[in-house]
């Protein structure tokens, strides 16, 4: 595994690139309780901008993190709205990939009672977000890079995942840190083969591989066991960070230790986006020279600001973090 580079000009910019999932959240809060008398005619959905991807790139910039973002948007009102709102929360948009064939990605997002997110996309046509062109991948901006991280969603269609793994290799070959969130989206609760051998190939370039213990690491390993998925998935290769939602997370090292981590005690508001701003609590305290254990504790933080607050990234700054740390 890569030792992060400590040159001063790369420490000091502490850049990541992300690549992946961005899209326009409609978030739909459904009265809180039965006792609530809110008329379904009073909600109002809001906007946000979103995809796992996207909700990383947003948190890593509220923890002053310089993040330049490859992802793919329609040439639509979605895609204008997104890309101003992550101009506006500092997350480099210079490399994004404006498709005149495809429409921007965009998320009906329902919060229930409990603060739970349940998902309903647009099954209409094809999403900008899986069409990143391999040719537009950025290669110096990659090289001068302190991270890569990578999004594994919809890894078997479109082009989005050939860029990936193009970006994936670059930044082997210049020993920079490479992580990657499984983030697999299957209803039937199975894989295909060619999702299997695509994602696989993702797994085998990333140094860290984080992903729900239940719905990705198990999914993928076909092992129900927690700890003997992720060790099956660490594979002496890589660590391996397998989030247990409320239960906090199991962190597997290629040496095979295994470590539980407890979550942070708070009320739950709104569950969405929860394991993406861990990615970047993680990733975040990495680059300020943690240990692997110290950052999967900071990402235990990070999603607990996440989920104790409406919207993903409303609660999340240094301050509220340092707070929460005890620091």
């Amino acid at each position: 595994m890569p030792e992060i580079n400590s040159s001063p000009s790369r420490m000091i910019a502490k850049k990541v690139t992300v690549i992946g999932d961005a899209a326009v959240d409609m978030l739909i809060q459904l009265p809180k309780s039965q006792q609530d008398t809110t008329s379904f005619n009073e909600i109002r959905p809001t906007l946000s901008p979103g995809g796992t991807a996207g909700n990383t790139s947003v948190t890593l910039a509220r923890l002053g993190i310089d993040v330049d973002m490859l992802f793919a948007i329609g040439s639509d009102s979605y895609g204008k709205y997104l890309r101003r709102a992550l101009d506006q929360e500092l997350v480099n948009t210079k490399h994004v990939y404006v498709s005149p064939d495809h429409f921007t990605l965009h998320v009906n997002v329902i919060i229930d009672h409990l603060g739970e997110r349940h998902f309903a996309g647009n099954p209409y046509g094809e999403p900008a977000s899986v069409y990143y062109p391999p040719e537009k991948v950025p290669i110096d901006s990659i090289a001068q890079s302190s991270w890569l991280h990578a999004s594994g969603s919809r890894f078997d269609y479109g082009t989005t995942p050939l860029a990936i793994l193009k970006s994936m290799k670059i930044a082997k070959e210049h020993n920079i840190p490479v992580s990657l969130d499984l983030n697999l989206r299957n209803s039937n609760n199975r894989l295909s083969k060619q999702y299997r051998q695509a994602i696989a190939k993702a797994i085998d370039l990333a140094d860290y591989v984080l992903g729900s213990a239940n719905d990705e690491i198990s999914l993928y390993t076909q092992i129900e066991d927690k700890h003997t998925a992720a060790l099956a998935l660490s594979s002496g290769k890589r660590t391996v960070i397998s989030r247990l939602g409320e239960n906090g997370c199991l962190v597997v090292t290629p040496t095979g230790d295994i470590t539980l981590i407890p979550a942070y005690k708070v009320p739950v508001v709104d569950t969405l986006g929860a394991g993406d701003t861990y990615n970047a609590g993680f990733i975040s305290a990495q680059l300020d020279g943690a240990s692997t254990i110290e950052a999967a504790r900071t990402g235990n933080a990070i999603a607990a600001l996440c989920v104790s607050n409406e919207g993903v990234t409303q609660n999340i700054t240094r301050e509220t973090l340092d707070a929460l740390l005890g620091n």
